[in-house]
């Protein structure tokens, strides 16, 4: 069996699974859900079906559209749309989303399909050989992730535990890293973006708790003593994005000085589903983002969107939650059509809110939701 679950494919340059010649299933089951890719095309392969052989699709987005017809998923390339077996969103089929022989049971579970195992089936899919256990590690966890003088065209993964990250002098090109604050050191978090160019639709995502799989993790922060320290300062970005999304911990400091942001047409925002964000264009994108005691700060930037009806800052989600928090824009430079558009709610609770000082305005933007003081 081959089941392709849950996976999210960024690139623009190949579909996310590519094969130089032709493929034979016998006897075997190939199984695709929930998969996203930003092509309309997800598989470039010759798929040849034998006996007892079976192709079993549900739920899977190509260039942001949910397939849902057999010529849907012949157009996004898997083949005779004859030999296509599709299943909704909704459906919980034992054959797709588990390996059959190892199965007992297939049932839906807070609106994800689980596979409950029989006594041969290992794991998530029960499939029938189980992992081998890993030998014990000495005890050491990496406490610091460092890139520096490189031009990044893949994407990594920060390990988890590390308590300091640091991007410095680096070019991140076509790729979206994820910097995920929950997966790192309990016992604070430092974050340094230094000297850091995007370019070819590079996204920079830094993300508090629930902003991966719809886990809210305010409470669980509100006592914590994790503290986040982020530091972005002389990051040049031209066709690129920085997103900022989730909760933070408290007490957490978040900076952005001396860089200059620049967009002349939408980038894709893979990791904001449902968000309509990248359909204005911005540099800066605020989801979801709640702060409880804590500061951001946004000092000394040139946001500039080159396209009619630009808007270089999106603040949008369910809300923009402060908590005795605040959000302070000084000396600042916006060019074009909007300089902020808020798309969510805003929820301020004994929160000074926003402040914006010093900032100039070219005259065609406009500061749709911030009040400019002297």
């Amino acid at each position: 069996m081959l089941l392709a679950k849950g996976n999210v494919h960024d690139g623009v340059l190949r579909e996310m699974l590519y094969a130089a010649g032709g493929v034979t299933a016998a006897g075997s089951t190939l199984s695709f859900v929930h998969n996203r890719v930003l092509l309309p095309r997800m598989l470039s392969l010759s798929l040849s079906l034998s006996a007892g052989a079976h192709l079993r699709v549900a739920c899977n987005d190509a260039g942001g559209r949910v397939l849902s017809t057999v010529e849907e998923y012949a157009a996004a390339g898997f083949g005779d749309a004859g030999s296509i077996e599709v299943f909704g969103c909704d459906a919980c089929d034992r054959d797709t989303y588990c390996y059959a022989p190892g199965t007992a049971s297939a049932s839906m579970k807070d609106g994800v399909c689980v596979c409950a195992c029989g006594s041969s089936g290992y794991g998530e899919a029960c499939v029938p050989v189980g992992a081998p256990a890993l030998p014990s590690s000495a005890g050491f966890i990496a406490s610091a992730f460092e890139i520096e003088d490189t031009v990044v065209q893949s994407t990594f993964v920060v390990p988890k535990g590390v308590s300091e990250v640091t991007l410095r002098h680096v070019v991140l090109d076509g790729v979206t890293p994820v910097l995920y604050v929950p997966w790192m050191a309990r016992d604070g978090v430092r974050i340094f973006v230094q000297n850091v160019s995007l370019r070819n639709g590079a996204v920079l995502y830094v993300m508090g708790g629930g902003a991966l799989r719809g886990v809210d993790a305010f409470r669980a922060w509100s006592s914590s003593e994790l503290q986040l320290e982020l530091s972005i300062c002389s990051v040049e970005a031209f066709n690129g994005v920085i997103v900022l999304t989730g909760t933070f911990p408290a007490k957490s400091m978040l900076t952005m000085t001396e860089s200059l942001l620049i967009t002349t047409e939408s980038t894709p925002l893979v990791y904001l589903l449902g968000s309509q964000a990248a359909v204005y264009t911005p540099v800066l994108v605020l989801s979801g983002l709640r702060l409880l005691n804590s500061t951001l700060l946004m000092h000394g930037i040139g946001f500039l969107a080159v396209k009619s009806d630009g808007r270089t800052v999106i603040v949008d989600g369910t809300a923009l939650r402060l908590d005795s928090s605040g959000i302070s824009l000084e000396t600042a430079s916006f060019g074009g059509d909007y300089a902020f558009t808020w798309v969510g709610g805003p929820c301020c609770r004994r929160a000074p809110c926003c402040a914006c000082r010093r900032a100039v305005f070219t005259p065609a933007a406009d500061c749709c939701f911030i009040k400019v003081s002297p």
